[in-house]
């Protein structure tokens, strides 16, 4: 992550860009985002719907990759919103569990899916300047 060319917080729009262009649906609005430079003990990053926002806890992670994957994994999140989320999101957690809730499952899916795709467009945007 220190050997970043362009800050972290450029780095995470860039790939919240991706996201929105890439896997997004027609009724999304891309969420804002906000970077926290604190370790979270048990949280790469998280999404507020009532807000709608992703917040990534950068320094919790390893590597860019992971980095990578948790943008898509919130992103994803901010996408499933309309899906009646808020309501479902604490049903699933309550009868499933946070591993086997189906809004988590779908967004470790689609992040695993897609990081390396979104990581390599975003090195060429930032190399491309």
């Amino acid at each position: 992550l220190s050997q970043l060319p362009v800050s972290k917080t450029t780095f995470c729009n860039l790939a919240i860009e991706w996201c929105h262009s890439n896997i997004s649906h027609p009724k999304c609005i891309k969420p804002n985002l906000r970077l926290s430079y604190y370790p979270h003990k048990s949280r790469g990053g998280v999404y507020y719907s009532s807000s709608h926002e992703c917040v990534i806890y950068v320094n919790s992670h390893n590597n860019i990759k992971q980095v990578t994957n948790t943008v898509i994994h919130e992103y994803v999140h901010a996408r499933q919103k309309d899906k009646k989320f808020d309501k479902l999101y604490t049903h699933y957690q309550k009868e499933h569990g946070y591993n086997q809730n189906p809004f988590e499952l779908e967004a470790r899916e689609v992040s695993k899916k897609h990081e390396n795709e979104c990581l390599i467009w975003v090195y060429n945007k930032i190399y491309s300047k």
